[in-house]
């Protein structure tokens, strides 16, 4: 694995642990964390360990829950070694949105993570617009677009392959977009005339500071020249 790679230092999500503060964002706020789908469910495979997540938005809205409720399953290849327990009414709504039918379907999704290691998310739910058109357009190939997209604007922010040609200011990964892959640009090199700028941040005390004094500076020379 080359130097700088994204991801070369991740090892999975290991234990319900670290998929809640890995998440916290996603706890926090369903209006940004969720702005594409209402639900989204993610897995994970490494070192022979199975992870399967779940955050659905509808959930919460069928239940009327207040408290974020994420579900969390983890396996050691063909032998189930750790799930999390639920109690009373939890138990009911689980097993009401998931059945045993379903498990299996379940399990084969994680065959389409090639090779012993990856991350597959699927999103469901996909968000609609005031036409009740998805916000999303796939009818382009190879491409994702805004169904509301604007001419006029940036290409970049009515496309998500424009968008992720200049995610990365250094590209150094493969970005495979539909099935073809993305020509990434680097955009120090479109620059015609270049310049560095060493910009310093001032913190809001050090400004306050500097401002009174330059304030009583003020006053100190107004009350000179009114006793001139």
């Amino acid at each position: 694995m080359e130097p700088g790679m994204i991801g070369q230092y991740g090892n999975g999500l290991k234990s319900r642990r670290v998929i809640v503060s890995h998440f916290l964002h996603i706890c926090a706020s369903f209006s940004g964390a969720m702005r594409i789908a209402k639900d989204f469910i993610m897995f994970t495979k490494k070192d022979g360990l199975l992870t399967c997540l779940l955050l659905s938005r509808t959930f919460h809205e069928m239940y009327s829950l207040k408290d974020v409720c994420i579900f969390l399953f983890y396996y050691v290849v063909f032998v189930p070694v750790a799930s999390f327990t639920l109690e009373g009414g939890s138990r009911a709504m689980y097993c009401d949105s998931h059945t045993q039918s379903k498990m299996d379907a379940l399990f084969d999704q994680f065959e389409r993570i090639s090779g012993p290691s990856g991350t597959l998310i699927v999103l469901f739910n996909l968000r609609r617009i005031e036409t009740g058109d998805f916000e999303l357009n796939f009818d382009t190939p190879h491409d994702v677009r805004l169904s509301n997209f604007e001419e006029q604007r940036e290409e970049e922010r009515n496309s998500l392959r424009a968008y992720l040609s200049v995610l990365y200011l250094n590209p150094r990964m493969k970005v495979y977009l539909r099935g073809k892959k993305v020509l990434t640009t680097r955009i120090l090199s479109t620059l015609l005339y270049p310049y560095k700028y060493n910009y310093t941040a001032k913190n809001l005390k050090t400004c306050a500071i500097k401002e009174y004094e330059r304030c009583e500076q003020k006053v100190r020379e107004s009350q000179s020249l009114n006793v001139f």
